[in-house]
């Protein structure tokens, strides 16, 4: 089976598979929210004050960044159960298979993560649209 393959700048396969760059929200500042205008009288002076709620504004950023020099290659690779993905004729590794479940549950825990925050930023937006649906009588 061929498979996109990462390797170093020095050809080391560093990845089977596409690169995952680890996307990970941070929040980078804050929008201002209007709840509802200020209500003045005939003469301008202020009855009610403005009502203004903030919000956080989220972005994705990298935390796995490819590294500097690293390059994609079609291979060849084959798969087995002891030993997982591995370039067709490569050598098997030396990791026990203990190791090897510590290692993928690290990369199962990473993209839990991940993930979770994904949906905390939906949820956050959807609370937010809520939010500016009732306050302009939408719903």
């Amino acid at each position: 089976m061929l498979k996109t393959c990462v390797f170093d700048k020095d050809g080391q396969l560093i990845n089977i598979g596409e690169w995952d760059e680890g996307l990970q929200l941070v929040e980078v500042g804050t929008k201002t929210i209007v709840i509802s205008k200020a209500v003045t009288d005939e003469e301008g002076n202020i009855i009610e004050p403005e009502v203004t709620q903030q919000h956080p504004i989220y972005e994705e950023h990298a935390t796995n960044l490819l590294p500097d020099g690293a390059y994609f290659e079609e291979h060849a690779v084959i798969y087995d159960v002891e030993h997982g993905w591995r370039l067709a004729g490569a050598p098997t590794t030396t990791k026990t298979p203990v190791q090897q479940l510590e290692e993928d549950n690290s990369f199962l825990a990473m993209r839990l993560a991940t993930t979770q925050a994904r949906l905390e930023q939906a949820e956050r937006e959807q609370a937010q649209l809520l939010i500016l649906l009732v306050t302009e009588g939408v719903i």
